[in-house]
C-alpha cells in the first residue's frame, strides 16, 4: 500500500473533527465532546484555525443530521432490545460518545420517575443497550484511546461510575491477532501494517470497541470484529461517513459482502454511507482536481461516478433485494473470475486535467471505464468451513439520493430555518451544486422504513 496515500486518509480525521467543531461551534448542531476532542489533536487544532465558509459547516450540520435521522429510525425499530452499532472510518467522531451520554441522562431520568411512582412513557430516541464498534486505521485508533483515556469528560461516559474505573486496568492493553492469512501480526505498540489487526476494550460494560484494521482487508475485518464480540443475531446498524470513497470499488465490494456475511439471514441490518458522486461533469471534475491537488486519492469517486452505480455496489454485494447465495469466504479482491465488469461512460472525462481514474482497466479508446463488482455466482469453490451466515437476507432494499434530496426530504424544516439564522448564506446556486456531488445510502435488511 502507498504509505504517502495511506497518511493523507489518516489526516481526514483531523479534517473532519475540525470542520465539525467550527459547525458546533456556530451551533449548528450541539456536541458537548467535540470541542475537547479538538484539543487532543495537534493536526485537528492547525486545521481548525482556517475559518469555515458558512457553505462547509451547513454542509456538515446536514451530513450529520441526516445520518442521526435514519439511525434513529432503525434504532426505533429495536427499542426493546440490544443493538450494535459499526463505524467504519470512525476517525476522531464523537457520535458514541454522545449517544452513550444521552442513555445515561435517560437511564437517570427513569430512575427517578421510578422513586417518585411516575409512570412515564417516554419515546426516547435510543436503546438502552447499544455496543459500538468503531474501525479506522491502527494509527488512528490507537490516538483516539490515548485521547479518550487522557480526558474526564470522556471517561465519565465511557465509565460513568467509580467503581467502574476498577476495570480499567485489565483493558490497559491491546488485544493483538493474527491476520487471517496466518502472516505475522503487528506487534503491540507498533503504528501498524495494512494488514494487521488489532482491538481495545473500552466501557463499564465492555460496550465500546476501538478496532484497528485497514478496511482494504475486508477477510481481517470481519475476523475482528467477530473476535471483538460482534454478535449475528443482534440488530446492527454499520455507517461509513465519507469512508469508502478512499478505497477501490473492489475493495468496499468485497468489504459489504464480508460484513453481510456476518449477521444471520433473518438479523435486521442497516448500513449507511456518505459518498461523493458525479465525478465526470464540471464541478465534479473541479472537485477532483482539487482533492488530487492537495494529495488526496479518491478512488471510488471515480469508479462509481453515478448514483446508479452506487446502489448497484450495494445491491451485487448482498444488501439489495434477494439474490441467490453468495458463498463469499474464498473471494479475492484481485481475482478476476465470478466477477462482472460495468461500463461507464467517460466522454465528459478530459485527459490532463488531473481527474484520471483509479480504475485499472480504463480504455480510453472505448471511452469507457471498466468497474469490478463480484455477480451472484462466482466460480470460486466454496470451502467446508463457509457459514451459512453468508446467504443474503429475506428481505432487502437499497436507495441512494444526493445530499440535496437528503436536505430536502429528511431534515426538519424547523431546523432548516434554524440553521439558516446563524450566518449569512448567499452560496445558494453553489449549496445546489454541492449537495448533488454526494450522497446518502441507506441500505436495509429485514427492516422497512415508511
Amino acid at each position: 500500500m502507498n504509505s504517502g496515500v495511506d497518511f493523507m486518509t489518516k489526516s481526514t480525521a483531523d479534517d473532519a473533527l475540525s470542520s465539525k467543531a467550527s459547525a458546533c461551534q456556530l451551533k449548528y448542531f450541539n456536541d458537548p465532546f467535540v470541542s475537547t476532542m479538538l484539543t487532543k489533536s495537534h493536526g485537528a487544532l492547525m486545521k481548525a484555525e482556517r475559518r469555515r465558509q458558512p457553505i462547509i459547516n451547513r454542509g456538515y450540520f446536514a451530513r450529520i443530521e441526516t445520518i442521526r435521522v435514519q439511525l434513529s429510525k432503525f434504532m426505533q425499530k429495536f427499542k426493546e432490545g440490544p443493538i450494535q452499532i459499526i463505524s467504519f472510518g470512525c476517525g476522531f467522531d464523537t457520535m458514541s460518545l454522545n449517544m452513550l451520554h444521552e442513555l445515561q441522562i435517560q437511564g437517570r431520568e427513569s430512575t427517578e420517575n421510578e422513586t417518585n411512582n411516575t409512570n412515564t412513557n417516554t419515546n426516547t430516541n435510543y436503546n438502552n443497550d447499544i455496543t459500538f464498534y468503531e474501525v479506522d486505521f491502527m494509527d488512528v485508533v490507537r490516538n483516539k484511546e490515548r485521547y479518550l483515556r487522557s480526558e474526564d469528560l470522556f471517561m465519565n461516559v465511557l465509565y460513568p461510575n467509580e467503581s467502574d474505573r476498577e476495570e480499567l486496568s485489565v483493558f490497559n492493553e491491546w488485544t493483538t491477532l493474527d491476520d487471517v492469512d496466518g502472516s505475522s501480526s503487528v506487534a503491540a505498540g507498533s503504528s501498524g501494517s495494512s494488514g494487521g489487526m488489532i482491538h481495545c476494550t473500552l466501557g463499564s460494560k465492555k460496550n465500546y470497541k476501538l478496532i484497528g484494521c485497514d478496511l482494504r482487508k475486508s477477510k481481517n475485518v470481519k475476523k475482528v470484529l467477530l473476535d471483538a464480540g460482534i454478535n449475528p443475531n443482534i440488530p446492527c446498524a454499520i455507517i461509513s461517513e465519507c469512508t469508502l470513497v478512499y478505497i477501490k470499488s473492489k475493495h468496499s465490494s468485497l468489504l459489504l459482502r464480508d460484513i453481510a456475511s456476518i449477521f444471520n439471514t433473518n438479523t435486521p441490518n442497516m448500513w449507511l454511507s456518505y459518498d461523493m458522486t458525479h465525478s465526470n461533469d464540471t464541478y465534479g471534475r473541479v472537485m477532483l482536481r482539487n482533492l488530487t491537488n492537495a494529495g488526496y486519492k479518491v478512488p471510488s469517486f471515480t469508479d462509481l461516478p453515478t448514483i446508479d452505480l452506487h446502489k448497484k455496489l450495494f445491491e451485487t454485494a448482498g444488501w439489495g433485494e434477494p439474490v441467490k447465495y453468495v458463498p463469499i469466504d474464498d473471494l479475492d479482491a484481485d481475482a478476476v473470475d465470478g466477477f462482472d465488469k460495468i461500463e461507464v461512460p467517460i466522454t465528459a472525462i478530459e485527459e490532463g486535467d488531473g481527474s484520471e481514474s483509479d480504475c485499472e482497466n480504463d480504455d480510453k479508446n472505448n471511452n469507457t471505464i471498466h468497474i469490478t463488482v463480484p455477480t451472484g455466482t462466482p466460480t470460486a469453490t466454496p470451502t467446508a468451513t463457509a457459514s451459512p451466515v453468508s446467504h443474503v437476507a429475506s428481505f432487502g432494499s437499497v436507495s441512494c439520493i444526493t445530499m440535496l434530496e437528503a436536505w430536502n426530504k429528511l431534515i426538519d424544516n424547523n431546523d432548516k430555518i434554524r440553521v439558516s439564522k446563524l450566518e449569512i448564506f448567499d452560496e445558494i446556486e453553489e449549496w445546489n451544486m454541492l449537495m448533488s456531488h454526494y450522497c446518502l445510502i441507506t441500505a436495509l435488511r429485514n427492516v422497512r422504513f415508511d
